[in-house]
C-alpha cells in the first residue's frame, strides 16, 4: 500500500526523489510513504491526517475514518486525505466509495500526485479490471521521470499479471522493475519476493 507521509525530513530512510520540487519517499513495514512538497497540508490538517493513518496503521480502522473525514469536513479538496480515506474505504472492502476518494484525489492534483495513482491500479488489478489497470501504471511509467515510481509501475504490473497466471509477462515487467529500483534494497526486497512466487508458480 502507498500512503502520504508527514512533512517530515529527519529520518535517515528518507530516499530523495526530486529536488525541485522537493519529493521523497520512507520505506517501511506498512509500505510506501511519500511527501511531495506541492501537496503539502496546514498544521491543522496534517494533525488530523497523522492521527487518521496511525489509527488505521493500528487497526483501527472506523477511528481512522472518522478522523480522515473530520479533515475532509475542513478542506474536502485535499488530495492527501481522499487518498487516505480511499485506503480506508479499500480496507473496508468498499471498493465503490474507494475508487470515487482515488479518483477525487487524481483529479484535484492533474494527475500528478503519486500515492492515488499507484493505489487506484492497484485496486483495479484486485478486482481484476486488467485494462483499468494497465492504463494507470503505463500512465505513471510514460509520464514520470522519476525511475523510482516507474520501477513500482513496473513491479505493480508484474504482480497483476502473475496472479493473472500471466508469467512470462510478470517475469518480463519484474525484470525491468529491477533495473529501474537496484538502489533502494527495501524495494529489491519486495521484487525478490515476487520473483520467487512467480518461479514457484
Amino acid at each position: 500500500m502507498i500512503t502520504s507521509c508527514k512533512d517530515t525530513d529527519n529520518s535517515n530512510n528518507i530516499k530523495i526523489i526530486s529536488e525541485s520540487p522537493y519529493i521523497y519517499y520512507i520505506f517501511d513495514e506498512n509500505g510506501m510513504h511519500c511527501f511531495d512538497e506541492r501537496f503539502q497540508q496546514n498544521d491543522t490538517i496534517s494533525k488530523i491526517s497523522n492521527s487518521g493513518r496511525e489509527y488505521y496503521f493500528n487497526n483501527e480502522i472506523e477511528k481512522a475514518e472518522n478522523q480522515i473525514n473530520e479533515g475532509l469536513k475542513i478542506d474536502s479538496l485535499d488530495p492527501i486525505l481522499n487518498n487516505d480515506l480511499a485506503n480506508i474505504y479499500k480496507e473496508n472492502k468498499k471498493f465503490e466509495k474507494s475508487i470515487i476518494h482515488y479518483n477525487k484525489a487524481i483529479k484535484i492534483s492533474d494527475s500528478i500526485y503519486f500515492p492515488p495513482l499507484i493505489n487506484l491500479a492497484d485496486l483495479y488489478a484486485t478486482l481484476g479490471e486488467q485494462s483499468k489497470s494497465e492504463k494507470i501504471y503505463f500512465y505513471i511509467i510514460n509520464n514520470n521521470e522519476s525511475k523510482i515510481y516507474q520501477g513500482i509501475a513496473f513491479y505493480g504490473l508484474a504482480n497483476m499479471y502473475y496472479k493473472y497466471g500471466y508469467i512470462d509477462k510478470a517475469k518480463s515487467n519484474l525484470k525491468t522493475a529491477k533495473k529501474l529500483v537496484q538502489k533502494d534494497k527495501n524495494i529489491l526486497k519486495k521484487l525478490t519476493e515476487l520473483k520467487v512466487k512467480i518461479n514457484q508458480y
